[in-house]
């Protein structure tokens, strides 16, 4: 690490990294098929069912508040349940957990704990956020399915959307069969906030394959840009899945 974890920096990486997330592909188990109709409702539904998810890996981030790298362990639980555990050098620094309503934040560092809203994390990233975008980051698909969306152009090989949901504007590429974005942008066009994501995607893009290796760059201006490097180890859709969140009586508590 290049500096020091503040609470501030730690709080800004989590949430970032739960909103927006060399390289292996591992074939997943074999996963119901989701059928394929008009592109919005594919896209929305996601092109596998499933149930449970975990992996592991490893994030690097850069800004002006943190730089530096860890590794992290997450486990899901589809429409339900998010859990993280992020480590600094072999030691547990944070401990997430989502569900439907709020996430909350278990910080070693200051030894606290910190309850979120998704309202509360909308507000603070500039873009929605909701359990599902978070759990279709995760997986590799596209967070937010605008309501106005529209197919550019499109071959056998992909096809390039772009959408519209309130203040946010959406330019995506997509790889068939699966239709998992290659490149997106996502732009606040009242606050001028941009996030731009890319996912290293094989030529023969197998089918059920989650992409290994996603990269973010957000900024509103000059002054705040973050660039977010995601690396996923060992996916697996095989379950059911603890997720143990005891939270100390010595911890503060904050909301």
């Amino acid at each position: 690490m290049k500096n020091r974890m503040t609470g501030p920096g730690l709080i800004l990486m989590l949430l970032l990294f739960l909103v927006h997330v060399g390289c292996h592909r591992k074939v997943a188990v074999p996963l119901e098929t989701v059928e394929r109709t008009d592109i919005r409702s594919f896209l929305e539904q996601g092109p596998y069912q499933w149930d449970w998810y975990s992996c592991t890996g490893t994030a690097n981030m850069q800004s002006s508040l943190f730089s530096g790298s860890g590794q992290y362990t997450l486990r899901m639980k589809r429409d339900s349940l998010l859990w993280v555990a992020v480590r600094f050098v072999g030691i547990e620094v944070a401990r997430i957990q989502a569900d439907r309503d709020s996430m909350v934040i278990l910080n070693r560092f200051e030894r606290n704990v910190e309850v979120y809203s998704w309202e509360e994390v909308t507000r603070r990233t500039g873009f929605p956020a909701s359990l599902d975008a978070v759990q279709r980051t995760v997986l590799g698909w596209l967070p937010i399915i605008p309501s106005a969306l529209q197919t550019v152009d499109s071959n056998d090989r992909s096809v390039n959307v772009m959408g519209k949901e309130g203040a946010i504007q959406m330019m995506a590429s997509l790889i068939e069969p699966d239709l998992i974005p290659r490149s997106c942008q996502f732009r606040d066009t009242g606050s001028g906030a941009v996030a731009e994501g890319s996912q290293v995607i094989a030529e023969d893009n197998l089918p059920g394959v989650v992409p290994a290796e996603r990269t973010w760059d957000m900024r509103q201006d000059d002054q705040s840009r973050l660039f977010l490097q995601i690396h996923v180890q060992d996916p697996s859709f095989t379950g059911p899945l603890s997720f143990p969140f005891d939270i100390p009586e010595r911890y503060a508590r904050y909301r």
